[in-house]
């Protein structure tokens, strides 16, 4: 099926295979990147930065497929989502809520395969962290902007790269592009943002990208709930669109949130 496809290739969900095609050497472009994602990171909020070390919830998702001509959603088994925070760097896992429900090992690994590509969607990696194996370098900067290209520091298929436009003037990611040999092709993000204690959260992000002869939009809205001391998504809307038809629809929950417990 076509969302299972896409979900599987791209960077924003979490897998893409890239691989160096460029390889700068260590130098002040090298530092001056590093910087960038240091600026960026303390501008963003991110729960684990203000204490959060460990978490689990309840994972609930839902689907209403419009080509099936059906408008109410669809609930799918419940999860458990698991969250470590440590050191500046998230182990995260999602299992299968087995006392509510019954499945093959292969309907386990289905599920939890697909919703692997949102594992970092409610609780996002640093830049820092997400960049770690990446080979960066700068095309281009100004006072107002700066882009940066990344590709995969190990070698392997070559298969493409990623770019991130930085607003310098509010300090914040303001467009994603990824290019790759293979589809989805032509892909490009945008975000849109509000602030919690003076940091900046992304409320909706707008992800279009191309297979065969489509174009496919992909809309994500973020409501945002304090649980104890830290504002954490609990839920997202997803929007999937081909050629302006809604085709897909999906909600995400996380809720019954138990935070820094230690057991």
């Amino acid at each position: 099926m076509i969302h299972l496809f896409y979900l599987k290739s791209l960077f924003f969900l979490g897998i893409i295979s890239f691989v160096l095609l460029l390889c700068p050497p260590f130098s002040s472009a090298k530092i001056n990147i590093e910087e960038l994602l240091r600026k960026l990171d303390s501008s963003y909020y991110y729960p684990q930065k203000h204490g959060l070390v460990n978490i689990s919830a309840k994972y609930e998702w839902e689907q209403q497929d419009l080509t099936l001509g059906k408008r109410n959603y669809i609930k799918k088994p419940d999860f458990i989502f698991n969250g470590l925070f440590k050191d500046g760097y998230s182990r995260k896992r999602i299992d299968i809520n087995d006392v509510r429900v019954t499945l093959s090992a292969n309907e386990k690994a289905q599920y939890i395969n697909t919703l692997n590509n949102y594992i970092d969607t409610f609780i996002p990696k640093t830049l820092h962290e997400k960049f770690s194996t990446y080979h960066g370098y700068i095309k281009h900067s100004n006072k107002k902007e700066t882009l940066i290209k990344f590709q995969k520091k190990y070698p392997g298929n070559i298969d493409g790269y990623f770019e991130l436009l930085v607003d310098k003037e509010k300090w914040r990611l303001s467009k994603l592009s990824a290019g790759q040999n293979h589809e989805p092709k032509n892909v490009k993000g945008e975000f849109r943002y509000s602030r919690k204690e003076g940091k900046w959260i992304i409320e909706e992000t707008y992800l279009s990208f191309i297979i065969g002869d489509k174009k496919y939009i992909d809309t994500k809205e973020y409501t945002y709930r304090k649980f104890g001391s830290f504002w954490l998504i609990n839920k997202i809307k997803q929007t999937v669109r081909e050629d302006g038809r809604n085709i897909f629809l999906y909600r995400f929950r996380l809720v019954d949130c138990k935070i820094n417990s230690l057991n």
